[in-house]
């Protein structure tokens, strides 16, 4: 009886897409293609022109609203991921709990995501370590360019190559190793490294008086070994934990770089987070913009300390974190009934008009049906729902009620999960026939 499942594309009982957008690998030509260009067009305004660029203000938050669940919120965010691919810096987002340690859930989330593979990308290696290798590129381009070098004019189309291909250049590319010495000694000498954070400021990346300390730690980060000490220090200086002696010696900052103390409170760890979250995207100046995507908000319910510091949140990244594009999925019911009565005003409108999901429609329900059978990260959030998590594992308690089928309310179009996967259920219930 249980050997069935193994005929099957996917065993459903095995996928978890729905907390995992970047192994969605199905969609139904033409769903929901409208919101996804919607959220294409908003991050290309964060592309616009040659890198380096200047700090790029950010947009309102991208609201995508559901009619309801299995609409395919997260199967979108998982298109929005592919679409992108190496283009953007993806960071996907649960649920938080903690109203006063929002940003040291959202920083912990976000290093974890940016030590995921590449999306699409052809380089090997993690997110971050194609940020490092960008930000870094561009700063030891801006040295010779600015005399760091003798003669530039005889390497000027090598430092072009270089912007155009970092990863590259950087990575297993005949000469990568000079190339890479000489950048880690201009890292370890005093006064060149001031003239790197000049370079940095001139092109308006500030960073609170850090620059060196940033510097240094992406270069731990991209030129060391995935297991060395080296990107293990890198890691707990950007997630702002406090550093050993020896971290901060192998990374080699000052004293006062190691600014996450033991005895520090948990709002000013929290501000902290904030700062290095910040710098992150100020930096994508010379990168990837950030693409941060708050899913299943639905779990917030109608708490109003969560939702508010969720809005709070929202606000702060639009009012002082360039180079970033947010988006927050929510249902419908969820948001009208729940979300927006305990919100407070001055936030409301810090979210886009509301970028609304389709339902599938007839002709798409037939095509999808004379298929019979799909992979299963069709099955959206109602088959196989994963509670949400915090950025350590933990689920996240379900806040306040919802109803997403009011009384009165106009009947629903049917839904992705309704129906992309029911040519599936076919298949087994033909299968288990006697």
């Amino acid at each position: 009886m249980t050997t069935i499942f193994s005929e099957l594309e996917v065993n459903p009982f095995e996928d978890d897409v729905v907390t995992e957008p970047r192994r969605v690998s199905f969609s139904v030509k033409g769903l929901n293609d409208k919101p996804l260009e919607t959220l294409v067009a908003g991050f290309r305004e964060l592309t616009k022109g040659e890198l380096p660029r200047g700090p790029i203000a950010a947009q309102k938050a991208q609201l995508v609203v559901s009619p309801d669940r299995g609409y395919g919120k997260s199967h979108l965010l998982g298109r929005l991921f592919k679409r992108l691919g190496e283009e953007a810096t993806l960071i996907y987002l649960r649920p938080f709990q903690d109203p006063q340690r929002i940003w040291i859930s959202i920083v912990q989330a976000t290093i974890q995501e940016l030590e995921r593979a590449n999306q699409n990308g052809q380089e090997a290696g993690s997110q971050l370590e194609a940020f490092s290798k960008g930000v870094l590129a561009h700063v030891a381009a801006d040295h010779m360019a600015e005399g760091g070098v003798e003669d530039y004019s005889r390497i000027e189309g090598a430092v072009k190559y270089l912007r155009a291909h970092p990863l590259k250049v950087l990575g297993h590319a005949p000469g990568s190793n000079a190339l890479i010495e000489w950048m880690k000694s201009r890292l370890d000498d005093r006064a060149v490294l001031q003239k790197l954070a000049g370079l940095l400021r001139n092109r308006g990346v500030i960073l609170g008086g850090r620059e060196t300390a940033w510097l240094k730690v992406l270069a731990a980060y991209a030129f060391n070994e995935s297991d060395g000490l080296e990107r293990d220090a890198a890691l707990k200086w950007l997630r702002g934990d406090p550093l050993e002696i020896e971290e901060l010696q192998v990374l080699k900052l000052l004293a006062a770089d190691n600014e996450g103390r033991p005895d520090s409170s948990s709002r000013e760890i929290n501000e902290l987070c904030f700062q290095r979250l910040k710098g992150l995207c100020v930096l994508s100046s010379y990168c990837r913009p950030f693409v941060f995507c708050f899913d299943q908000t639905e779990f917030y319910g109608s708490d109003r300390v969560l939702v508010n510091a969720l809005a709070q949140g929202v606000e702060a990244l639009y009012a002082t974190v360039p180079n970033q594009l947010t988006i927050v999925t929510t249902n419908s019911a969820n948001w009208t009934h729940d979300v927006l009565p305990v919100m407070e005003p001055a936030f409301k409108n810090r979210f886009s008009p509301e970028i609304r999901l389709e339902g599938i429609t007839v002709d798409q329900r037939s095509r999808r049906s004379d298929r019979g059978g799909c992979p299963i990260s069709c099955f959206g959030e109602t088959l196989h729902r994963a509670p949400a998590e915090d950025s350590v594992g933990r689920p996240v308690r379900h806040r306040g009620k919802q109803d997403p089928h009011q009384q009165g309310s106009a009947p629903l179009q049917p839904r992705l999960s309704d129906v992309v996967c029911s040519g599936s259920r076919r298949r087994i219930r033909k299968r288990c026939d006697p």
